[in-house]
């Protein structure tokens, strides 16, 4: 009797034992059969969305300092003959090329023609927005181009009258990738300032006296060459420099049949408005040891302009009218009497 129990107790054991048995047979399964979907799934995922390379392209774009600013026989722009270029991502610095020079950073680009006019050929990615910036200057013009931080940062410390200072920029917004060539025209982020006197030559004829002339003003010392602005306005005093006029460059202009001789010239840099922006400026000539000095208050100017204030400055009271003509484009004339 005792045996036929423990016998039915075994198999009962028995029968609990295979049953959890089949039980966890099914549930690892289970688990088996939901890691494998995860398998299947993420590479599934990783099929509907593969790794794609960006397709390039080289493109090709004529560059060329506007030929409207290239017909003074001073600020005639012969002297920019160096290219920079930076090209940015949303407002990221990528690289850049500088020309003509002998490495090249970044860009597969190149460079074909003379001074003030340039072919550049570089490879871009396709359907992706850029903006190309550039900036074409002399050797040794005092300007630094910080391109990560996309600034260009004008030094006025040195000589006036320097021709070196013309510089001509230009940007080209959301540039995307075409087949056509592309037509880019560099024009002066600066005004020029100019003096010009109608009674220079008989001191010149009668003393041969050597002539020496600077101005003074306040002036901008950074452009942001994404967006065009100019900021943190600076003192601007220049040294004292032989005058155009002594450099073979005699005639500024003639207005109403009077000839105004060249006494000084000048770049600074100009916010980028349609209508003209005032300050004073105060010249000093330095001749025969001696100096003479003239201010003129709310002079206008404007970028990509040349501000003429002519008038007599040796036989007389000063008086002067200014205009401001074009490099460029149409005409603003104002009159400052004194």
């Amino acid at each position: 009797m005792v045996m036929s129990s423990l016998s039915s107790l075994s198999l009962a054991l028995l029968m609990i034992i295979f049953s959890n048995f089949r039980i966890m047979r099914k549930v690892f399964s289970f688990l088996a059969a939901v890691a494998t979907l995860f398998v299947v799934m993420g590479c599934e995922k990783s099929i509907e969305q593969p790794v794609v390379e960006p397709e390039y392209q080289e493109v090709t774009m004529s560059v060329g300092i506007a030929s409207s600013e290239m017909v003074k026989a001073l600020g005639n722009g012969a002297l920019a003959d160096r290219l920079d270029m930076a090209v940015y991502h949303k407002g990221q610095y990528i690289s850049s090329i500088q020309l003509p020079s002998v490495g090249k950073e970044g860009l597969n680009a190149t460079v074909i023609g003379t001074p003030g006019k340039w072919r550049v050929t570089l490879t871009l990615a396709k359907n992706v927005k850029y903006d190309i910036v550039f900036w074409a200057h002399a050797e040794g013009a005092p300007y630094k181009f910080n391109k990560a931080e996309h600034q260009i940062v004008v030094d006025y410390d040195g000589l006036a009258n320097d021709e070196v200072r013309d510089a001509f920029y230009e940007r080209v917004e959301g540039y995307v990738v075409t087949d056509t060539p592309v037509d880019v025209e560099l024009r002066r982020p600066f005004a020029q300032i100019n003096i010009g006197a109608s009674d220079y030559d008989p001191y010149i004829t009668d003393f041969g006296f050597k002539m020496t002339s600077a101005i003074t003003c306040k002036a901008p010392s950074v452009l942001d060459v994404l967006d065009g602005s100019v900021s943190e306005e600076v003192d601007v005093k220049f040294d004292l420099a032989p005058i155009p006029y002594e450099s073979g460059n005699q005639v500024l202009t003639k207005v109403g049949g009077v000839t105004y001789h060249w006494m000084s010239m000048n770049y600074i840099l100009a916010a980028q408005s349609n209508t003209n922006i005032y300050g004073d400026i105060k010249a000093t000539f330095h001749y025969n040891d001696s100096d003479l000095e003239v201010s003129i208050p709310s002079v206008p100017y404007r970028r990509n302009y040349r501000t003429n204030i002519l008038g007599t400055l040796f036989t007389g009271p000063a008086k002067f009218d200014v205009e401001v003509v074009p490099g460029f484009a149409g005409d603003i004339m104002h009159d400052i009497n004194y």
